[in-house]
């Protein structure tokens, strides 16, 4: 059976060893390059699964964006493109999305979100279709997404939580659960907390999140190590 084929390009020639070190790892076919022009011309020579886009080249700042517009304007277009770049901007993400990427990952590699992102788009048969991109102001005003996810563990430290969605590193939870009523005393209390980790268990196909406190907030430490303790047994 044959193996995919992962094209990427990224001028840190390092980072490249570490990327294909992690991609043979699993099983991989990779070819990695520094820049745009040699991408272009292995690109045109091979069809890859899959395409890594680093955004900051040598010849330009953000000469990744052109690269994804290429490609997407181009009779390859179907190719799954990611994105693996330091720039964190969110005008950057919806550039990368809007021109085309498929996915926006950021340095430094966390090898299991990509090898579960690549392997998502790996399994799907069917061409690249583009979905409809809508971004969003950043104007202030009130916006909701309510997700279901359970408490698994609680520390000192923080929350861990456990659903079907991968939440992002610093986005801003309100959690609200019956545990959180019991350690805060209260129904109807809500804790907002912000997301420091994420990973995937990978046998369930589950996504966990660390919420973690905020060590300034001397009140609720105390209030859940008094939680903690009193239930240290049960």
């Amino acid at each position: 059976m044959a193996k995919d084929l992962i094209l990427t390009i990224d001028d840190d020639s390092d980072f490249n060893k570490l990327l294909e070190l992690k991609l043979k790892k699993h099983n991989f076919d990779v070819i990695t390059t520094t820049d745009a022009n040699d991408f272009l011309r292995k690109l045109h020579h091979r069809t890859p699964s899959l395409c890594i886009i680093d955004l900051n080249l040598a010849e330009a700042f953000g000469a990744g964006f052109q690269i994804i517009q290429a490609i997407r304007n181009s009779a390859k277009k179907h190719i799954p493109l990611f994105v693996l770049s330091y720039r964190s901007d969110k005008k950057d993400i919806a550039r990368a999305i809007q021109l085309g990427a498929n996915d926006y990952l950021h340095k430094p590699l966390d090898e299991l979100v990509l090898l579960d992102k690549i392997n998502q788009y790996l399994d799907v048969n069917e061409p690249y279709s583009p979905l409809p991109f809508f971004e969003i102001t950043q104007a202030k005003r009130k916006s909701v997404i309510k997700f279901n996810h359970r408490v698994v563990a609680i520390s000192e430290f923080g929350i861990t939580i456990e659903g079907p969605c991968l939440i992002a590193r610093g986005t801003l939870i309100k959690l609200k659960s019956r545990v959180i009523s019991d350690i805060l005393k209260s129904p109807d209390q809500i804790l907002r907390l912000s997301v420091s980790d994420t990973w995937m268990e990978s046998e369930r196909n589950l996504y966990r999140a660390f919420l973690e406190f905020n060590p300034d907030n001397q009140e609720l430490l105390s209030t859940v190590r008094t939680w903690l303790l009193a239930n240290s047994n049960s």
